[in-house]
């Protein structure tokens, strides 16, 4: 582990490459696996893509996100959008 800690990188570089939905699933079903304080597990995960990325953004920007997408995945007690 120390390993992967000391040779950890940060890209600020991006390939303009899709990412497939598959790879996206297996993700965020990792990230639902983190660990939580008293396992509350109190995280949401949001993919946004092509044409719904600009007005997801806009949305953030005017404060009236409410938090739910046309396409979910459930995965236990968390949906995930």
């Amino acid at each position: 582990m120390i390993l992967a800690i000391n040779n950890r990188r940060s890209i600020r570089k991006f390939l303009d490459k899709p990412i497939s939905q598959d790879d996206i699933t297996e993700i965020i079903q990792s990230g639902i696996k983190a660990p939580s304080s008293k396992n509350r597990q109190p995280w949401k995960f949001i993919v946004v893509q092509e044409y719904e990325k600009e007005e997801m953004l806009n949305a953030f920007r005017r404060g009236n996100f409410q938090g739910r997408t046309r396409n979910s995945i459930t995965s236990g007690k968390q949906a995930v959008h």
